[in-house]
């Protein structure tokens, strides 16, 4: 039988980078996380570790130019180095997915669609040369856009790339790096740059340690390893942006009455009732109060894989929301997740980051981990709703048992030992007017004329009082949230 010949057309390398890297901050995060990679490979591979290990990103805006470099061994030879900057999705290296945070072999060229060149330069240790390859991304969407042009995938990169050998200075030659420099970025990249809050999100996304000043860390670092029996610090490098040190924001000020609280994830359990396969540490902090904390960026529960971070500050609620099982309406549970702060630290061999990597891909192991985070929401919903009841201004309907059930039910208070009478003290600053006290129409029926949200209004009050006189809420919520999404699919 003849062997085929498969020919990938050259719009593909377009079609890869810019359908998972549609946002230009997210190649910070890849160039990061393959210099971690990288040194941890070396390591495994028989080097010594690098104490100093770091990696320093500059942004030069005058010219243009950002530059994402690392102390780390480098690629070891000229030989190696080509072949890895030519390889596009082989991820043979990274193949044990709870060794590496990287696994696609595609996040190399994500800064290509960004600027006019795309450059790799390698120094590995006790080499006198430089290997430098070289993408032309102007020449490449040059060619992309000529209807007239021919050549396949390989011929278009043949001509786009250069690969060249050069005498290290005299200054870098008991040096070993590997740098990544983008010149004449896109306005997309500008445009990310200047957004004020690039820093903060730039922490965020990043697999970054932990500030000095919080001293939760330490507790945070030695449950995971003694859970997990690995060290997060292998998922941890120092990065430093225009010569300012990053580090995840959090501080003592983030600890709340409740002080540092842990769930351990695993998956369901086996068939022989053995516990189920580790999924990762969720640490969590909050107060009495479930209300906001002053720094808005961190609210919430961030869902870290390998360090990296996976979605955003309403994750837990969009998992919960598409859960068949149900908790309460969307918007309840953002409100719930204000106040709350804490991060779920994923590692888990029987999980696969989605191409985006912005959540997992969906088979039984990732519906296990919504599973999990969904039970979380409807414990800490029940605990807001009764806290926010117990603490009602000149008017408590629930009383300190109520209270209390809720609270041990999301934290099992005597493991945990957490002082009950912090959190039954009615002296505290009342809390903000329950969700039903609002415009229940303008959360569930947005979109709908005036008339209808005034009678809905009226309606829904009544059904809530007697939802509430039968002690049924629950039952209340669902119907509410089924009322939502049959017009939210109109």
């Amino acid at each position: 039988m003849a062997k085929k010949k498969i020919t990938v057309g050259r719009s593909m390398l377009d079609t890869i980078t810019v359908a998972l890297y549609e946002n230009p901050i997210i190649l910070f995060r890849e160039y990061v996380q393959n210099s971690l990679d990288a040194h941890n490979r070396a390591v495994d591979e028989g080097a010594q570790e690098i104490e100093n290990i770091e990696v320093t990103i500059t942004v030069d805006e005058t010219n243009r130019t950002i530059v994402i470099k690392d102390n780390g061994y480098g690629i070891p030879s000229a030989a190696s180095f080509g072949e890895r900057m030519l390889s596009i999705g082989s991820s043979g290296q990274k193949a044990d997915k709870t060794r590496y945070i990287g696994f696609r072999g595609i996040g190399r060229i994500s800064g290509l669609p960004f600027c006019e060149k795309l450059t790799f330069r390698n120094k590995a240790a006790n080499s006198t040369t430089v290997n430098e390859c070289s993408w032309m991304g102007k020449e490449y969407r040059d060619k992309l856009s000529d209807q007239g042009a021919g050549g396949d995938l390989s011929t278009i990169i043949d001509e786009i790339v250069t690969i060249d050998t050069k005498t290290a200075e005299a200054k870098d030659k008991s040096k070993h790096y590997f740098e990544v420099v983008l010149e004449g970025y896109s306005d997309d990249i500008q445009a990310t740059l200047d957004d004020i809050n690039f820093k903060q999100k730039l922490i965020r996304m990043l697999p970054l340690q932990y500030d000095r000043g919080f001293k939760g860390a330490t507790t945070i670092m030695s449950r995971y390893k003694s859970f997990m029996k690995e060290d997060i610090k292998r998922f941890m490098i120092p990065v430093k942006l225009d010569g300012e040190s990053l580090c995840k924001s959090y501080d003592d000020s983030f600890v709340l009455d409740s002080d540092i609280i842990f769930w351990e994830v695993r998956g369901k359990k086996k068939k022989d009732q053995s516990p189920g396969d580790k999924i990762g540490l969720l640490w969590f902090t909050f107060a009495a109060h479930l209300k906001d904390h002053k720094n808005d960026q961190y609210y919430g529960i961030l869902t870290r894989s390998k360090n990296v971070l996976m979605g955003g500050n309403d994750t837990f609620a969009q998992v919960a929301d598409s859960n068949s099982s149900y908790v309460t309406t969307f918007r309840e549970m953002t409100q719930t997740l204000r106040g709350v702060y804490g991060e779920l630290l994923i590692n888990s061999q029987h999980l696969s980051d989605n191409s985006r990597r912005d959540w997992f891909l969906p088979d039984d192991n990732s519906r296990d981990l919504n599973n999990v985070i969904t039970e979380f929401m409807r414990r800490l919903n029940k605990y807001r709703y009764s806290s926010s009841r117990y603490f009602r201004k000149g008017n408590p309907t629930n009383t300190k048992e109520d209270l209390k059930k809720a609270l041990d039910e999301l934290v099992d208070l005597k493991a945990n030992a957490i002082n009950f009478d912090t959190f039954s003290k009615r002296d505290q600053e009342p809390v903000k007017t329950e969700p039903s006290a609002v415009s229940l129409s303008d959360e569930d029926l947005p979109h709908e004329s005036k008339t209808m949200k005034k009678q809905y209004d009226v309606l829904m009050k009544v059904i809530e009082a007697y939802f509430l006189k039968i002690k049924k809420r629950v039952l209340f919520l669902e119907l509410r949230a089924f009322i939502a999404k049959h017009f939210e699919q109109k």
